[in-house]
């Protein structure tokens, strides 16, 4: 038989196999618009997506047969401003019609890996309020497509919205290829636990195998796309992505199928900005595809179609989809003439201060709706001119969670727009804050009649006083050793807590600090004056301190009986130190280095060993941007410790401050412990570290802690904010080949979002002793060792990583490194989370200036609830909640029908039976659970129904199982009066909160 005979009958043989079969090809039309990248956020909408909006309205108004697909609410939200009332109309008739449809629905497309959870359903929430207030429309199908890499608590975050689909792309080659070779890209995947039963929270997820583009065919490159021959393209297209979709569906149906479905994303980054030619391109391709189609015997239905109609198709094809736990972190690209992996994990610490400033209004956002519905349900209504500014600086600050954002993967002029959007949140705080504190009670006369003694004996000069709104967002009463910033010329001054219960407590010991810090902006080495006292606030509660200066001199004042803001003068040292309270003792050698670590109530004594070191960013690292990923050996810093000095502040905190440099770089260390507060922070140490360097290095922070046996076991686990992780740097033994993978060893292979944990389990004894981590902001981190973690503490980049950022990464302010470390020997997960609490969850100041002449008028401090949260215990017995064991993720007024609502957001972080106390709902009297976010916006019932396989595992990489703590989640019957007012163990639920009618 002749080559070309054979080549013959098998052409015959497979279109019998596929002839009369049913190709349904979905082409889905979208553009992807980053909000802020090589351009700044209004720039691509002045230069690009308005005319893209522009052009998609013209298109499906013209042509009722297409669909097109939006996700980037902020741009849309930005465009809709601009429209006339016609453009509305006919818009919300196109959204009325599902010809234009949201997907995702976030106000951005928010990155997974550096962003907390919280931060991920605020962002989600903002833009979906939108979609359901202009429209009625809530999205259903995430759309997470530009995002470095993909992460469990994503899914548990589009699941607990009412989420059923999930659209992603970025993950690595490894996992596409198994995906290819397997089962194809549709499998459901089980983020972290959200709901009582674990299963619960998956959501169906299909895989982009050629990015959200066609293959090599971009329409940002306009001359060969807009010149394309798509007959010739055609054949191209049908191997390399509908040929690889039907050859999946054949093996899952062991060949038995009779039709297929495929998807092929028609978008681009900043797609249709050519308007009608990209359109009619895309037209041609449509043609030019179902032609050849059919040439080769199928039976061939194309459409431009939307991706709930894709999804709902594919699952009705009744294929046994796999289960799929865990992260797809880090992500990474891979090219076979590389002598090395892409790992994109340079952007875990990219533009440090920028990610810190970030969580910094976020958590000041979140602290005003506290405040907000504080006093709004004290007032019991709410004004119109305050929910504007916060949905607005909410907005605002919604953009930094963009994947190109909080990442630091822009330029240097986007890098200046997102602090100025930063700013103008703060400032929409500040006015939100001067108007809601004209809400609620004003102090009593009683109270009055203090303040007024206060101003009469301290005749301050300009007749003004401060006052410091201290707001607690969470659900536990604060008892804290707390500070804030005051002018470094602020003259003698007395605080005043008019809710104290005596006159100590009305005028408390404060105390003043000039303490060391690099100025962001200068980079000078410079004083900061702090004031320290001791605070309690109930949970979801505000304080109100009023600051009130003295006319007089200090002594002057003091002879007058009040208690004025005493001044700490720091002591130096040259010398080993101890530092301690009535639970831990550190010592210092005579560097300044922290060298032991002692538990008094267990007699445990951890030596520990630090190191600062850098590497070079100007040389061949491939360590910038988007990627980490030295070539070079790390150096060391000889550093001269200018300073170091003392603070004791009597019955509070006792501060140690270590300065020095080498060359360029600047470096300021702080330690601190606290000697009152809660029993739980004096457990741990807090440690600081600021640096700033105007050469190309990056500096890095290492610290180990010598095991306690040369044969211990060890584990670590890293804290994605939403459940603890066991999450190793890599497994060689990995399923998925990695022949270059050692490359990553040491480098930063996770973001380290709030925190983490390394276990020694001793050996011979079998004690377990757990050191934990908390960090103010998202950083990258690495396990260098089994008991040695390294962060990156501030970067100066020279090499761009070539991936789009065409200029060089030079930090122009300082930034720093705020931690909690701990140890323990019991409870680990409870304490361990005290940390991250106690420096995630911070108390949070405003500050107003009010004329002495109106103080019958100042604010009263207020409290929402009592002690809402506790839990039931296997004894049958109420617990007072652990502090941690609750997260409170949002809390928001609503008037309906002349009544005030709060809708208030929590999740349950342990695997403890979490009830609420109705008897404490303050100005409320019912409470109500919905499992599913937002409720009113989700149907009450699932849209679909499949079939799926719980215990097949559609990939099989270890390193990305869900690993746990042990948590034995206990047995307990609740008593039915609790069945709709609790938390289950992990579970994340709404309530919403209001007076009976």
């Amino acid at each position: 038989m002749s080559k070309s005979t054979f080549t013959t009958i098998l052409l015959l043989l497979f279109l019998s196999f596929i002839s009369g079969k049913r190709l349904n090809i979905h082409i889905i039309l979208h553009s992807h618009n980053d909000a802020g990248w090589q351009n700044t956020f209004e720039g691509y909408y002045q230069e690009k997506t308005s005319f893209i909006l522009d052009n998609v309205y013209e298109e499906l108004m013209t042509h009722p047969h297409k669909i097109f697909h939006w996700a980037d609410i902020a741009f849309f939200e930005r465009w809709w401003r601009d429209q006339d009332d016609q453009v509305r109309y006919d818009v919300k008739q196109l959204v009325f019609e599902d010809r234009l449809v949201f997907m995702n629905g976030g106000w951005v497309m928010n990155d997974e890996a550096v962003t907390s959870y919280k931060e991920m359903v605020v962002n989600m929430r903002t833009g979906l309020e939108f979609l359901w207030e202009i429209f009625g429309v809530r999205p259903r199908i995430g759309w997470q497509i530009d995002a470095f890499g993909a992460s469990a608590s994503m899914v548990s975050v589009l699941h607990k919205l009412g989420f059923e689909n999930l659209v992603h792309n970025r993950l690595n080659p490894d996992f596409k290829t198994q995906m290819r070779s397997g089962d194809g890209y549709n499998f459901y995947w089980q983020g972290h636990q959200v709901d009582p039963n674990p299963e619960d929270s998956k959501i169906f997820c299909s895989i982009l195998e050629n990015f959200y583009i066609l293959p090599d065919m971009r329409m940002t490159m306009e001359e060969k796309f807009l010149n394309a021959n798509m007959t010739e393209y055609s054949p191209y297209l049908f191997s390399n992505l509908i040929q690889r979709s039907i050859d999946s569906i054949d093996r899952m149906s062991n060949f038995t199928a009779e039709e297929y479905h495929v998807m092929i994303p028609f978008g681009d980054d900043f797609g249709f900005v050519n308007g009608r030619k990209d359109f009619a391109k895309l037209d041609e391709l449509y043609d030019a595809l179902k032609v050849y189609s059919d040439s080769i015997g199928y039976e061939t239905h194309i459409k431009y179609d939307s991706l709930e109609n894709y999804l709902q198709d594919i699952k009705q094809l009744d294929l046994d989809y796999g289960l799929y736990k865990g992260d797809f972190l880090p992500f990474y690209e891979s090219t076979p003439s590389w002598d090395w992996n892409d790992f994109w994990t340079g952007f875990y610490s990219t533009r440090i201060h920028l990610k810190s400033y970030e969580r910094h209004v976020f958590r000041k956002l979140q602290s005003i709706k506290t405040l907000f519905a504080i006093k709004a349900a004290e007032e019991g209504s709410i004004p119109d001119d305050i929910q504007p500014l916060i949905t607005e600086a909410q907005r605002k600050w919604a953009i930094l969670s963009h994947h190109d954002a909080i990442t630091g993967t822009h330029s240097y002029n986007s890098e200046e727009d997102y602090y100025k959007i930063l700013d103008d949140s703060l400032n929409l705080l500040t006015l939100a804050y001067a108007r809601i504190s004209q809400l609620g009670e004003t102090i009593s006369p009683e109270q009055l009649s203090i303040m007024e003694g206060f101003i009469e004996a301290l005749q301050p000069e300009n007749s003004m006083l401060n006052i410091f709104t201290v707001v607690n967002p969470t659900a536990y009463a604060r008892e804290e050793v707390y500070n804030f910033t005051v002018p470094k010329d602020q003259g003698p001054f007395t605080i005043i807590n008019l809710d104290g219960e005596d006159q100590d407590s009305i005028n408390p010991d404060s105390y003043v600090v000039d303490l060391e810090e690099i100025s962001t902006y200068s980079h000078i080495m410079s004083k900061s004056r702090k004031v320290f006292l001791k605070v309690k606030i109930p949970a979801f509660g505000s304080l109100n301190l009023y600051k009130v200066n003295c006319g007089l001199s200090q002594a002057e004042c003091e002879s007058l009986g009040v208690n004025m803001a005493s001044y700490v003068n720091y002591e130096p040292i040259s010398s080993e130190y101890e530092m301690e309270n009535d639970y831990i003792q550190l010592r210092f050698d005579s560097s300044g280095d922290l060298k032991e670590y002692y538990d008094k109530d267990n007699g445990l004594t951890q030596e520990i060993d630090e190191e600062i070191f850098y590497f070079r960013t100007d040389g061949y690292t491939r360590s910038g941007i988007y990627l980490y990923n030295p070539r070079e050996e790390r150096s060391y810093f000889k550093v001269i410790w200018k300073q170091m000095r003392i603070y004791e502040i009597p019955g509070l905190k006792t501060i140690y401050q270590v300065s020095g440099r080498d060359t360029e770089t600047k470096i300021l260390r702080t330690f601190s412990l606290n000697h009152n507060g809660h029993e739980q922070s004096q457990r741990q140490f807090f440690h600081q570290i600021d640096a700033f360097t105007d050469d190309y290095i990056e500096i890095n922070y290492r610290i180990s802690f010598k095991p306690f046996g040369e044969n211990s076991e060890f584990r670590s686990y890293i804290d994605d904010s939403m459940k603890l992780i066991e999450r190793p740097i890599f497994d060689i033994n990995s399923p998925l080949k990695r022949e270059t993978a050692s490359e990553l060893l040491g480098f930063y292979t996770f973001p380290s979002v709030n925190g983490g944990m390394l276990e020694e389990t001793i050996e011979g004894s079998g004690q377990q002793v757990f050191i934990s981590w908390a960090n103010s902001n998202s950083l990258g981190a690495t396990l260098s060792g089994p008991k040695e973690v390294s962060f990156v503490i501030f970067r100066n980049l020279y090499n761009n990583d070539q991936k789009g950022v065409p200029e060089d990464l030079v930090e122009s302010r300082s930034s720093n490194l705020p931690m909690i470390f701990r140890i323990d020997v019991e409870d680990a997960a409870l304490n361990r989370n005290f940390a991250n609490f106690a420096i995630n969850e911070a108390l949070v100041t405003f500050e107003l200036e009010w004329s002495t002449q109106e103080i019958a008028f100042l604010p009263k401090s207020s409290t929402l609830f009592g002690d809402l949260f506790y839990h039931y215990g296997t004894d049958g017995n109420y617990y007072e909640t652990y502090p941690t064991t609750v997260d409170v993720i949002e809390i928001q007024p609503i008037e309906e029908q002349g009544q005030i609502v709060l809708k208030l957001l929590a999740r349950n972080r342990f695997d403890t039976i979490i009830l609420i106390d109705q008897n404490s709902l303050g100005h409320f009297d019912q409470i109500s659970k919905f499992e599913t976010i937002d409720h009113e916006g989700t149907p009450d019932e699932s849209q679909t129904g499949y079939k799926h396989d719980a215990n097949r595992i559609v990939l099989s990489d270890i390193r990305y199982d869900l690993n746990t703590f042990d948590f034995a989640v206990p047995d307990i019957t609740v008593p039915d009066q609790h069945s709709q007012v609790r938390l289950d163990p992990f579970e994340m639920s709404e309530f919403v909160i209001k007076k009976s009618s």
